[in-house]
């Protein structure tokens, strides 16, 4: 049999950066690094001339972690609001009061994730955890000062707003 045949094969290859530049520091690009997975992914499942292949890097790993935390975030916050509202009603048994902790706190976390892109913070797992502890936080102030507010006696609402607030702080 004679070996003088060369097969050539051309492959076409690209850069793509997954970084960009947040003000003097490089960081990982998230939105870029999942779409070039997914990308990897599909062009491999299209392959039919192979059989159970699959791509693998160890980079998939954070980037996996990318591709779910913003969905797990507004999910678990969710969650942690709603456990509020409900806990909320329960124990201090005034529909109205319970609504306005429970905004209270809402706003809490609109105002956490607002400094937190301000400052350039990265959502990622030990933020998202942080802020679920944040619900906790945010609640037990708002609660005390609602449930004062409560059982102080008497008709006007601004004064038992303030006697609320004194004793609470």
């Amino acid at each position: 049999e004679s070996r003088s045949t060369l097969e050539a094969i051309r492959v076409k290859s690209e850069y793509v950066r997954l970084t960009k530049l947040k003000g003097t520091k490089v960081i990982d690009d998230a939105d870029k690094q999942i779409a070039a997975m997914d990308a990897t992914r599909e062009m491999i499942d299209s392959w039919d001339d192979l059989t159970d292949t699959f791509p693998y890097s160890e980079k998939f790993i954070a980037i996996e972690g990318f591709k779910i935390i913003r969905k797990e975030l507004f999910f678990n916050v969710g969650l942690a609001l709603l456990a509020v509202g409900v806990i909320v009603l329960l124990t201090v048994a005034s529909p109205v009061t319970a609504l306005i902790i429970t905004i209270n706190v809402a706003f809490c976390l609109v105002e956490i994730l607002g400094f937190m892109y301000a400052l350039g913070i990265a959502i990622d797992s030990v933020s998202v955890i942080n802020i679920v502890l944040a619900v906790g936080l945010s609640i037990d102030y708002s609660a005390h000062v609602g449930h004062c507010f409560m059982v102080k006696g008497g008709s006007d609402k601004n004064k038992r707003a303030l006697e609320a607030l004194v004793d609470i702080g």
